[in-house]
């Protein structure tokens, strides 16, 4: 899918600022601990973290799938789970 939210720039891929966002977020690292790794400034770690955020952040219509209300029948015919 591209919708051009996040593009690449002149010294990082897209696919850079991708991995500084998931260091971030699936690692709970803070911007100086990235900004060692991937040799690049604060700012520059904290310009693609946010631009990546907003990015997911505009396409929460696409990922994300609304609860639907019914129940599945195994739990209304069951006498364990049907209350709940």
């Amino acid at each position: 899918m591209q919708t051009g939210l996040v593009v690449d720039s002149i010294n990082s891929s897209v696919e850079e600022q991708v991995a500084i966002f998931v260091h971030v977020v699936g690692r709970n690292q803070r911007f100086r601990v990235v900004h060692q790794s991937f040799r690049r400034s604060i700012e520059t770690v904290n310009r693609h973290f946010h631009q990546v955020l907003y990015s997911i952040g505009e396409l929460r219509d696409e990922l994300i799938k609304p609860p639907s209300g019914s129940t599945h029948i195994k739990i209304l015919g069951s006498h364990r789970w049907n209350p709940f």
